[in-house]
């Protein structure tokens, strides 16, 4: 039997600075995330249909994907990956990311969710005004 002593070391929770590699991936994070921008526009159009609102989280999803791609190719780590995980991680990784980006843009005085779209108008969305 082979006995084996714990070393005791102490952890420092108090750090307040970055090594190097730590340093370099915050900073292209940061640059990459420019991508994520958007210019608001204070032109807004109310959804009140089911296959309207299908459409337009359609056409967001779509333009958030194609964001996400352009934000990862930024990042070294991602070039790293082969083609085939670069799908994988796109394909299977991407719809609960624009799930949990989507929970920023639900308004809860107006009880709306605000898809800022690129086709230079706001959606707005009241899931319980939709109809069927």
């Amino acid at each position: 039997m082979v006995r084996v002593t714990s070393i005791p070391i102490q952890i420092n929770n108090n750090r307040n600075t970055w090594n190097e590699l730590e340093s370099y991936r915050l900073m292209e994070l940061f640059n990459a995330i420019n991508e994520y921008k958007y210019e608001f526009i204070e032109s807004n159009v109310e959804i009140t249909t089911h296959s309207d609102m299908s459409r337009v989280i359609c056409m967001k999803y779509e333009g958030e994907v194609k964001t996400a791609i352009r934000l990862s190719k930024r990042l070294k780590a991602y070039d790293q990956l082969c083609d085939d995980d670069k799908i994988e991680l796109v394909k299977y990784g991407y719809l609960d990311i624009f799930l949990l980006r989507s929970v920023l843009t639900f308004n809860f005085q107006t009880q709306y969710i605000e898809l800022f779209m690129v086709i230079h108008r706001n959606m707005l969305i009241n899931p319980h005004n939709i109809v069927i």
